[in-house]
């Protein structure tokens, strides 16, 4: 409603930068934040292959994680205790954060980097996406791959996204197709398909049923 649109807009001009860092020595290539339980940490990866970790609470830098070899391009947080990043040297690390160890190197995209990384709401799974045009499940308890699903219809894979309850998933390939899987699908095809005239730039599940794309259009 227009008194809801009003009320937004009043929100975003009192908005006030409380912290700003300047945190690669070039550019930021994606950022992640731990949002269970109200989490305080907040994550970012660069061309520079760092990975920066920050407390929000206290706005301070924890310090920085350096394992990959080239520029970083995918992170996201499981639950409170682990972080997971996908680089351009086609690996994978997970990292606890109570001490901030790799506790797991995941290498198998050859060659190109990893694209993108979704995990599963259970916490358990993760599968990454890259140039190889492959889909690489991974197991997360005990570092190793699960399975891997190669597309050779498409020279690229990315923005990878799980439903709510972790039914279902997709991605997006070569940047106008989207394709949408059933975890319970065993054959490694995709459920149903949707063509895009643009780029296809951001995919978000709403809920089980629904999936929300953004185009350059």
């Amino acid at each position: 409603t227009a008194s809801d649109t009003v009320s937004i807009e009043e929100k975003v001009e009192k908005l006030e930068l409380t912290f700003a860092y300047s945190a690669h020595r070039s550019c930021t290539k994606c950022i992640a934040l731990m949002t269970e339980r109200n989490g305080d940490l907040m994550a970012s990866g660069g061309t520079d292959e760092v990975i920066r970790v920050y407390n929000l609470k206290t706005k301070r830098e924890i310090g920085e994680l350096d394992r990959h070899t080239d520029q970083i391009l995918s992170l996201e947080f499981i639950g409170r205790k682990h972080l997971i990043s996908g680089s351009m040297d086609g690996g994978l690390c997970l990292w606890q954060t109570k001490d901030w160890k790799c506790v797991h190197t995941l290498k198998g995209h050859k060659p190109g980097p990893v694209t993108g990384i979704g995990v599963h709401p259970s916490g358990n799974v993760a599968f990454s996406t890259s140039s190889d045009n492959s889909l690489r499940m991974w197991d997360l308890t005990s570092g190793r791959p699960a399975s891997r699903n190669r597309l050779r219809d498409f020279k690229q894979l990315g923005l990878p996204t799980w439903s709510l309850n972790g039914d279902t998933y997709s991605v997006v390939g070569d940047d106008r197709t989207v394709l949408i899987f059933s975890i319970d699908n065993e054959n490694g095809k995709p459920e149903a398909s949707i063509v895009y005239r643009s780029r296809v730039n951001a995919t978000c599940f709403l809920g089980n049923d629904f999936l929300a794309t953004g185009c350059e259009d």
